[in-house]
């Protein structure tokens, strides 16, 4: 068990990775980007574009960020409902609140069709494998 943590340490981080500038900028990269789909979905929608284009090509979906999306979805739910409950007869922060509502509305709009693509090619592919023939272990290849 130990052995396999270590080589996944080993993997995330190759000897010297403290001195090495592309290391760190792959990974402020990799964490800025990560940020940006889960805080704001609808400043990538490029991602979606991609995610609608390659819908039936599993090697493209498995760039996408999945698991960002699907947080980016559930938060930009949460704050539509929260909006809903906190500007309950109040209108005298009526322009931000609608500002904030629509910017998550668009949030929930891109997040749920990258999720949404994302869990019909799983279905499609946990499907299509299922409908393969098994050969066992023993018996030869057609």
């Amino acid at each position: 068990m130990s052995n396999s943590i270590s080589a996944q340490a080993r993997a995330e981080f190759p000897k010297g990775w403290w001195r090495s500038a592309h290391w760190w900028g792959a990974a402020i990269k990799r964490d800025f980007s990560s940020l940006v789909v889960i805080a704001a979905p609808a400043l990538l929608p490029n991602k979606a574009v991609q995610a609608v284009r390659h819908r039936r090509d599993p090697n493209r979906l498995a760039q996408i960020n999945g698991e960002g999306f699907a947080y980016g979805f559930f938060g930009a739910v949460w704050v539509i409902v929260m909006l809903i409950w906190v500007t309950a007869g109040r209108a005298e922060m009526l322009p931000l609140m609608l500002g904030l509502g629509c910017f998550s509305i668009l949030n929930a709009v891109v997040a749920g069709t990258v999720v949404g693509i994302l869990i019909a090619s799983w279905i499609r592919r946990r499907t299509g494998d299922a409908a393969l023939p098994s050969t066992a272990p023993t018996e030869p290849r057609a």
